[in-house]
């Protein structure tokens, strides 16, 4: 993949990317290297494009990640199609430290039964996340769920019959209204 003037050159696809406000890339997909160096479906590159060795998921990820996210405390949650991350069971969602590691403060029980597409963060600091999924750690949440910050279901954000179809992106408007979009013909009936 091209970045820019540099070429970080993964051993795979991307499949999301973002810029944190110092310049460093996150990227996320199918690949299993980067720059030659073992690095399973995440990656951080530095501003100038290089691999950064010091955000490191051992083990990496068992299937493709989907959608990468950086938190503002410089953690990142990740979210795709695997059902393990650094040997530990996470379905679908993770969060990692700001050095790459699992966020063992973030569990999300069973998670979601599908792939998980989209990602969001309210004004509030709770993730939302959108995909295929029909339940959520047990909880039917067809294709749309909000999280509290330790990763357990919001139970206050109700989405009824939710979407007959996968969200296959979402975005938080400033007025707290969410907004998604996917393949899908109707929501909440």
């Amino acid at each position: 993949a091209v970045v820019g003037s540099f070429t970080p050159m993964p051993g795979g696809s991307v499949s999301d990317i973002e810029v944190a406000p110092n310049g460093e890339l996150l990227i996320g997909g199918s690949f299993n290297t980067v720059e030659g160096t073992i690095q399973n479906k995440v990656a951080r590159l530095m501003a100038a494009g290089s691999l950064d060795t010091a955000f490191n998921l051992p083990l990496g990820l068992n299937a493709e990640v989907t959608r990468v996210l950086r938190l503002q405390d410089g953690r990142v949650v990740v979210a795709g199609l695997f059902d393990t991350a650094s040997a530990a069971g996470r379905n679908r969602l993770a969060r990692l430290t700001a050095d790459g590691k699992i966020d063992m403060t973030f569990t999300v029980g069973t998670g979601a039964d599908a792939g998980i597409h989209a990602l969001g963060i309210d004004s509030a600091g709770r993730l939302l996340i959108g995909g295929a999924f029909q339940t959520f750690n047990g909880s039917q949440k067809r294709g749309l769920a909000r999280l509290n910050a330790d990763g357990s279901v919001d139970s206050n954000f109700n989405v009824g019959f939710g979407a007959d179809g996968v969200v296959r992106d979402l975005r938080v408007l400033n007025d707290g209204r969410i907004l998604i979009v996917g393949d899908f013909s109707n929501y909440n009936g």
